[in-house]
């Protein structure tokens, strides 16, 4: 067995080309190096186990990377595929569609198609938080999961309902050969899940209200995307902001004109497509309307409403300014609201009642700017800390000393056993659906109970309506998700303190 984690560039190389027959650990991140996608040209393998396969779906680079290796690499002869995940979905069932497709080719319980597959996604998971299974499938999913329920047997009247839907999925899923539910591992422990709702300041609201409302940052900056937008309200939540700024730089002023003049266009376009029930077909995204406004050959773009194409043009005339080598942006760290971080000490340095001996536990963050404050604060309190940021190794506790981790989610949330580490466990920023159930699992999981706990406490700080946004709709898709594959979530059998709704 090889392991190519750690070894330098030539080594990897050179084991890959030169060991033959051998069994190979290809971590995931070798996928963004230079070279991460020559070694498996190289290695030529036969057999690929994809552990954790949940890091293959969505749209990243590293992802795109793989499945160019899978699907490109060997057309005539490619490998074969074993995925293994207790989270393949995300968001839909559209995220594993690739995933279901290259380990199980016809097999696959899955249309042939991505657009089918988004059809079938449409009506098998619940768009609103409080959406019941007998609620109706949406009518071009219902036409299209109808045979689907008829093949597995549920009876339906004129069409299916959501519930029904979600039921003949899960027996077509557990049909499919090559498809095998995992085992539920028994948790001795219980898990509560403990809500502290806390008060933000009235500027950080403030803030935040200006940025889903007006798509600007407390700055006043534009901000371009949705995307950009989440991850900006996902800041400002656990009360920091990553200000990004223009450098006093030669090309700057040209740059940040042809910024603000393309939010400028995006604003325009927003208003556009939301004046609209459906938008016409070929101008429904922002990348097609992109690409007409390039083209102009075909004449779409002439169904574009004034304002719309003449602010392309403001922004395309701005954009022609800019100069080779003109600076972006750069980004500096601004501590807002302190608001988390004080109930995080005071939880660490008190802890829960509940708990039937004092110790320390984890608490997660998502930006390492978050973790850098969690970190000050619980020293400045006089706490014991250990920093478990990307790349760190885990210390056994062996129950000597108590201590408190502050571990990042993105780098330990997901392929870690600490059910040693702790009883108790804080929250500072709550992720999507899959990341939390994976989250949760690092500590709830068999064999906690042999440590002395009986129940595994986590704290959540949702405060603001986006922190009870995110916390909804990451339980609604985690609800779809147990109805669909099957098993419980750990988030479907917590006990919840108050209660999430």
């Amino acid at each position: 067995m090889v392991s190519l984690g750690k070894q330098r560039k030539t080594l990897r190389k050179a084991l890959c080309a030169g060991v033959k027959g051998s069994c190979f650990l290809y971590p995931y991140s070798l996928l963004s190096t230079e070279d991460g996608q020559e070694l498996p040209r190289l290695i030529d393998a036969d057999l690929v186990v994809a552990d954790e396969a949940h890091c293959l779906t969505g749209d990243s680079a590293r992802a795109k990377r793989w499945w160019d290796w899978v699907t490109r690499t060997r057309v005539e002869n490619p490998p074969v595929g074993i995925c293994l995940s207790g989270t393949l979905l995300r968001k839909s069932i559209v995220d594993y569609y690739r995933v279901a497709k290259w380990a199980m080719a016809e097999r696959s319980p899955m249309p042939r198609t991505k657009s089918m597959v988004t059809t079938w996604s449409e009506g098998l998971q619940s768009m609103r938080d409080e959406a019941t299974e007998k609620d109706w499938v949406p009518h071009s999913s219902s036409r299209a999961l109808a045979p689907v329920c008829k093949w597995a047997g549920v009876e339906f009247r004129g069409r299916p309902r959501l519930g029904q839907c979600q039921e003949a999925y899960r027996r077509r899923l557990y049909s499919a050969p090559g498809f095998v539910p995992a085992a539920e591992g028994s948790v001795a422990a219980g898990l509560k899940i403990r809500n502290r709702e806390l008060k933000p300041s009235p500027e950080l609201l403030s803030m935040m209200i200006d940025a889903e409302r007006d798509w600007i940052d407390p700055a006043g900056e534009p901000v371009l995307y949705a995307i950009e937008k989440h991850e900006l309200l996902r800041e400002l939540s656990a009360g920091i902001w990553l200000r990004k700024y223009w450098p006093d730089m030669p090309g700057s002023r040209e740059a940040r004109d042809a910024y603000q003049a393309k939010a400028v266009w995006l604003r325009e376009l927003r208003a556009w497509h939301g004046a609209r029930v459906r938008p016409p077909e070929g101008l429904d995204t922002p990348g097609l309307v992109h690409n007409a406004l390039l083209d102009r050959s075909e004449g779409l773009w002439e169904r574009l409403s004034d304002n719309v194409v003449i602010t392309w043009d403001e922004w395309q005339a701005k954009e022609r300014k800019v100069p080779e080598g003109a600076p972006g942006r750069e980004t500096e760290v601004q501590l807002l609201d302190p608001y988390k971080v004080n109930a995080m000490v005071e939880y660490a340095v008190g802890g829960f009642s509940s708990l039937p001996r004092r110790m320390g536990g984890i608490i997660w963050h998502q930006h390492e700017a978050v973790g850098d404050w969690c970190e000050a604060a619980l020293r400045e309190a006089g706490q014991k800390v250990l920093r478990k940021g990307a790349g760190a190794n885990w210390l056994r506790d062996d129950g000597s000393e108590k201590f408190w981790v502050v571990a990042s989610i993105g780098a330990h949330g997901t392929g870690r056993n600490l059910q040693h580490m702790a009883q108790a466990q804080w929250i500072m920023q709550l992720p999507g659906a899959g990341t939390t159930e994976q989250l949760l699992g690092r500590v709830h999981r068999a064999g906690v109970e042999r440590y002395g706990v009986d129940v595994v406490e986590v704290a959540t700080c949702l405060s603001t309506p986006w922190d009870w946004e995110q916390a909804r709709r990451t339980l609604r898709i985690t609800r779809d998700h147990a109805r669909l594959h099957g098993g419980s979530r750990k988030l479907t059998i917590a006990d919840y303190c108050p209660p999430w709704t």
